[in-house]
């Protein structure tokens, strides 16, 4: 990834994290009954959007060390989708984190801008639909058999994973999601955090692998 477009990607986050936080907050708002924890809904969009800045962190690490490498970032359309795509990530981790909720109105726009990057770069889009309808069937398989272990927002964040990953980085994706969470719930539960009846998110480890199936498998 180049310098000039390491920039971009770095302008994105810096005038886009503000209004997420604000977007953020219009959903809460909105959507107020479905909240998990409605009674914790009182702080600033300006304390999201330090939240979100720190949560970005990361990406910048990720970012520069994609710089060093010789056959990486194509161009600057391309570091315009993952901006998009990290900055959607974000926006959804946070309301997972906070509420326990991925609002349907985050993963439609993220799910089209999944498509348009298929179109627009003359992608195997019908591979991506493909993998975003397997993979929505799988995990609504695998929430009746856990009866619930994966939820409704699981089972939508990956159809739209799909769109924007593929096939393969799909599988990576669900996958890692499933051993992070699974991993993360053992060490609740362990230390008492949990008990083994209790609502488990896996959507947070989801983001991360999908993050982590972007750098590896997307990004040149």
């Amino acid at each position: 990834m180049t310098n000039s477009v390491f920039t971009i990607i770095l302008i994105f986050f810096i005038l886009n994290v503000g209004l997420l936080s604000k977007w953020l907050s219009y959903l809460f708002q909105e959507n107020s009954k479905e909240l998990s924890f409605p009674a914790e809904l009182g702080y600033s969009w300006l304390a999201r959007a330090v939240k979100i800045l720190l949560l970005s962190i990361p990406v910048w690490l990720a970012a520069a060390c994609t710089a060093s490498s010789s056959n990486a970032g194509s161009s600057a359309a391309e570091a315009l989708f993952f901006a998009i795509y990290t900055v959607f990530l974000l926006t959804m981790l946070c309301s997972d984190i906070e509420q326990q909720i991925i609002f349907d109105k985050q993963l439609a726009l993220f799910a089209m801008f999944g498509l348009l990057r298929s179109l627009l770069f003359s992608l195997p889009w019908e591979q991506h639909l493909l993998a975003a309808l397997a993979g929505s069937l799988a995990f609504l398989l695998l929430a009746i058999l856990t009866r619930g272990g994966i939820g409704g927002g699981d089972i939508k964040l990956i159809a739209a994973l799909g769109l924007w990953l593929g096939g393969e980085a799909l599988k990576l994706t669900a996958l890692g999601g499933i051993m992070i969470g699974g991993l993360w719930a053992l060490c609740a539960i362990l230390v008492k955090k949990k008990k083994r009846t209790d609502f488990i998110p896996y959507a947070p480890s989801f983001i991360l692998a999908a993050f982590a199936a972007y750098i590896l498998h997307i990004l040149p």
